[in-house]
Parts: C-alpha cells; structure tokens; sequence
C-alpha cells in the first residue's frame, strides 16, 4: 500500500479531509484485501475490495475530527485474506484544532425538529424500475 503514512497536519474540529491509499495485488492470483478500522473520526467506505492479478484499487480515507487532539494517530490494517500473514500497517496523523471552539458549542445547541402530527398517517414511497408506485398508508 503506498503511502504508509498519511499526515494530515493541521486539520479543524469538524473539518473533513479526504486522503487516498493506494493498494495493489502483486500476484498472478486474485485476492481481496480486507480494511481492519474502528474510529469514529477515520473512515473507509469500503471494508473488502476485490483485486485482480497486478491489478492495483485506490482506497479512500475521510477523516473528520470531533475533538481536538495535538497528537491524534490511527493505525489501519490490511489485511490480504487469501494470505493472512501478508498484512499492510498504514498509519495516519493529524493535529486536530478547535480555533473557532466548535467543539464547546456543539455542547449547547440541538437542532429541533417539528413533532409529526399525531393523526398524520405514515405514507411509504416505493420507486421501481417503472417509475414511482403510488403512495400507499402504512397501516
């Protein structure tokens, strides 16, 4: 996987960063590569990809911090499941800020939303390759 090491220097809380890993099979065999992430600030919209012989799949990372964090850090593994001793430690970093203290406000607001009328049915929306069905009361 190249590169190895994604800094994303200085980011803002909230601020979203997108980065791009690069992953290729060197074999003549098919294999899939599996994404190993648990973060709630790191994410990767593809947790298993499916790769050709030489083929080569750019994997794309989003990074949202929701705190702030001089040191923030991150270790992704890839692992090859057609060969688990062939694993790829890609690690991220990042210093995370909160110029505009973001983070505190989110502490005090909510969104409010309207309460849905208590006679109101629900309607259901069904759309199919033949256009949009009628809407229909879920009872």
């Amino acid at each position: 996987a190249e590169p190895s090491t994604i800094n994303f220097q200085e980011v803002e809380v909230l601020a979203l960063e997108k980065r791009t890993v690069r992953v290729a099979n060197l074999s003549a065999l098919r294999t899939t590569v599996k994404v190993l992430l648990q973060s709630k600030a790191l994410k990767c919209r593809e947790q298993e990809v499916s790769l050709g012989p030489y083929e080569a799949h750019d994997l794309r990372f989003e990074f949202k911090p929701r705190r702030p964090n001089p040191a923030y850090s991150k270790q992704v593994t890839l692992v090859n499941l057609c060969n688990p001793k062939n694993e790829v430690v890609v690690k991220f970093f990042s210093r995370n800020v909160d110029r505009h203290n973001v983070a505190l406000h989110q502490l005090f607001y909510r969104v409010a939303l309207p309460a849905p009328a208590l006679s109101a049915a629900p309607l259901l929306h069904v759309h199919t390759d033949r256009g949009p069905a009628p809407l229909a009361s879920a009872h």
